[in-house]
């Protein structure tokens, strides 16, 4: 079953119109499967049944003027509610123009009318908002529905119910309570939260014309995270688990100088809900994060001289990996030779592991991605570059990444097997299928070092759980930008540290019940 958000509905709509059915023609297709529901529910007859046309002023309203129309012809008492005044788009309009006979009442004029009409009704129709609607119900409209849900009648809602952000999940108070919604050509994401089930009622999926072709390629049209998204993709902690539970993280990370890298990325695993976590780090650096990750264990890896990684720290490394289930790589660990061979060598381990690749994990490449094309089959990787990395690893430049954010993520994930992170503001999220994401969270208070150690460190908090790479990448970069959004309320954003949004995500995930 392919979700739409209302973004990527607007794209299948446009694409149908432009192959020949016209946008009125869908608006008279989606009325006419409503109607059919309602007669359905009467059996097929509905002369002389008292039927309410809740209408708003957009499309969803051109909807409701349909099944206005086509009750009538079969022999209902109509009447019409004009809740936000006459219909401001040029296809409703069209349709309110077809009204013969029916009776109209407005929200504002007709208050007393109203309320005897909906007390009276045997069916209530809601065409106010749809997928259109966010934040709060207007007063008048709030009112309304507080007196529709109190009745007995059978109760259909066009597309999504009025009041519930069809993208989110947020439901506005006095919110129209459904027996059943028909939604059009595809579930919305609000749709599969099982909690608003009874807004809902039964959901009816209906065909207006649009192909499932086009349904398939507009959701491959990168839409935004947003919170409902990331809940479906986070599972509960169930009471009866254990640390094994949680997966086995190892992180190789840090070098002289980069301690800092080393603790926050695995801070960051732990705080996501790891279950075992290993911090690989060569001696100097190891002894110094130690004290701070009283929760993780460490692999001490032999050095040399100048402080790098020694030879044998490579084999070290690599025994270790075969037992963990998801590996972190590349935060703050130089690019020296011995570093580089330990990265082509956890690409290339033959076991079935999740790899995020960041920083100098993507810079030990040596701006040659065709290396990622030669990984192991069984790993699901995930690389987060920044605009310049990716620009070296492409062999383009900045500017040329800034040009075509989203569709060079796309061709890099699809062409090599992968999830990418390709970070910046609207952080781009495109997974091997086709599938990509932007995201809107976050703010200049992440614009710091150590924000993308601790980013990389949740995605591989998150694979630990059990989520794929893209799921984990999704849910870790919309969380990361949210924290930050929420530190904002309280902090300067010129005085956020990465170090805070470690000491908030617990705080965060408990607000979203995670």
């Amino acid at each position: 079953m392919i979700v739409l958000s209302t973004a990527q509905m607007k794209r299948a709509e446009k694409e149908t119109d432009s192959k020949g059915i016209s946008y009125l023609e869908m608006m008279e297709n989606a009325g006419a499967s409503a109607a059919a529901l309602v007669m359905k529910r009467f059996s097929g007859n509905i002369v002389g049944v008292s039927c309410v046309i809740l209408c708003g002023s957009g499309n969803n309203g051109g909807d409701g003027f349909v099944v206005a129309r086509l009750l009538k012809e079969q022999g209902a008492r109509v009447s019409v509610l004009l809740c936000c005044g006459v219909p401001k788009t040029a296809d409703a309009s069209k349709n309110y123009m077809l009204l013969e006979d029916i009776k109209q009442y407005h929200i504002q004029k007709d208050k007393e009318q109203i309320i005897s009409v909906i007390k009276n009704a045997a069916v209530i129709v809601d065409g106010v908002f749809g997928t259109g609607f966010h934040g709060e119900l207007p007063h008048p409209i709030a009112d309304l529905f507080e007196i529709t849900n109190q009745t007995v009648a059978y109760k259909l809602a066009l597309d999504i119910p009025s009041g519930i952000n069809a993208d989110s999940g947020a439901v506005a108070q006095n919110c129209f309570y459904a027996t059943q919604t028909v939604t059009f050509a595809a579930p919305k994401p609000a749709h599969l939260l099982m909690d608003l089930q009874n807004y809902y009622g039964q959901i009816v999926i209906s065909d207006i014309g649009i192909s499932q072709e086009t349904i398939r390629l507009a959701k491959q049209y990168p839409d935004f995270l947003s919170e409902a998204m990331v809940l479906r993709m986070l599972p509960k902690r169930r009471d009866d688990s254990h640390k094994g539970t949680f997966g086995k993280v190892l992180l190789y990370c840090g070098s002289i100088g980069m301690t800092g890298a080393a603790m926050m990325s695995t801070m960051a695993v732990m705080r996501c809900g790891a279950g075992l976590t290993t911090l690989a780090a060569v001696k100097d650096v190891a002894f110094m994060a130690a004290p701070h990750l009283m929760e993780a264990t460490t692999l001490v890896l032999p050095q040399n001289r100048d402080g790098t990684l020694h030879e044998i720290g490579v084999d070290m490394l690599l025994q270790r990996a075969k037992s963990s289930n998801v590996v972190v790589a590349g935060c703050g660990i130089s690019t020296s030779e011995m570093a580089k061979k330990a990265i082509l060598e956890l690409l290339h381990q033959e076991k079935n592991c999740k790899m995020v690749l960041d920083a100098d994990g993507i810079n030990c490449l040596d701006g040659n991605i065709d290396k990622v094309k030669e990984k192991a089959a069984g790993i699901d990787l995930i690389i987060t570059p920044h605009p310049g990395e990716m620009a070296r690893l492409c062999h383009i430049t900045v500017g040329e990444v800034a040009e075509s954010r989203v569709q060079l993520a796309q061709k890099v994930a699809k062409e090599y097997g992968i999830t990418v992170v390709l970070k910046g503001e609207q952080t781009v999220i495109a997974g091997n299928n086709g599938e990509c994401y932007l995201n809107r969270t976050g703010n200049s208070g992440l614009a710091k070092g150590g924000s993308g150690d601790v980013l990389s460190g949740m995605i591989g908090g998150f694979c630990s759980l059990g989520l794929s790479g893209f799921e984990a990448a999704c849910a870790a970069v919309y969380l990361h930008g949210l924290a930050a959004d929420d530190l904002s309320q309280t902090y300067s954003k010129h005085g956020i540290l990465a170090r805070d949004l470690l000491d908030y995500l617990p705080v965060l995930l408990k607000k979203l019940d995670r």
